[in-house]
């Protein structure tokens, strides 16, 4: 009888599937929709938009536990602390920011790199031959480990240079930002080659906002992750119930 064989699947390690920022993000959808209320694991999928409870949703539930976002009680998942914090607070706090670092490190995989370096990350050449050949990571998905491990230490600020090279950049584009004169236009800084797509668009009391785009078309999923920031940043940017209240008293003060 011959025997067959089967190829064998190389399975990586636990780890995130996102990036720490975006697992913010999904906690924070979680919180508007709950608060600190419990809630039934198919409630969770519901309320981040998946239809199904395996696969790829699964894997960003577990993500949220591994960053100690979301935990387990009771058959229930709750928001913690940690989840709550940030929520509660703008990313300019300090609150804010030391929950980010406290908590960009608490998957195990990334804790175990980065004190290997002592936080001097290699290049991605030198992490990529280590993590398949010592860590066991599948050759097809380190890549994408990779890009999500960088960007979680680079928006935590736990990487100096990477925070740095951020700063510089955005500092960049608000000096070679010309004033548009139009409600389109497309401009070139010179800082870089690519051309910008610029819009205005109106919003209330008679101001625009202004939104850039380095290239275009863009992919759905961008449209997404633009929804889910200002869904982030809602607190932030809109007046408070109190400011509105004083605001319409003044007004009529004035009538």
């Amino acid at each position: 009888m011959e025997k067959t064989t089967k190829k064998s699947r190389t399975r990586s390690p636990g780890y995130p599937m996102i990036d720490l920022k975006e697992a913010i993000l999904k906690a924070k959808t979680l919180w508007d929709e709950n608060k600190v209320s419990p809630m039934h694991l198919s409630a969770v999928y519901e309320n981040l938009g998946y239809q199904s409870e395996g696969g790829y949703a699964a894997r960003v539930v577990s993500a949220l536990k591994q960053f100690a976002l979301i935990s387990e009680k009771d058959s229930d998942i709750i928001l913690t602390q940690n989840a709550v914090d940030l929520a509660l607070y703008s990313p300019s706090d300090v609150i804010y920011k030391d929950v980010v670092k406290k908590i960009a490190l608490n998957p195990s995989i990334y804790r175990k790199i980065y004190d290997e370096y002592n936080g001097s990350i290699p290049s991605d050449a030198t992490l990529r031959a280590k993590l398949v050949k010592e860590y066991g990571f599948n050759p097809d998905k380190v890549n994408k480990f990779i890009e999500n491990f960088r960007n979680t230490l680079a928006f935590s600020g736990l990487t100096g240079q990477d925070i740095k090279q951020e700063e510089g950049s955005e500092m960049q584009s608000i000096e070679t930002t010309p004033i548009l004169k139009s409600d389109r236009t497309t401009t070139t800084t010179s800082t870089s080659s690519r051309s910008m797509q610029s819009f205005l668009i109106p919003i209330s009391k008679g101001r625009k906002a202004e939104i850039n785009f380095e290239a275009l078309p863009i992919g759905r999923k961008d449209i997404d992750s633009i929804k889910a920031w200002l869904t982030l940043f809602t607190s932030s940017l809109t007046e408070t119930d109190d400011e509105t209240s004083e605001n319409i008293k003044l007004l009529g003060e004035k009538d």
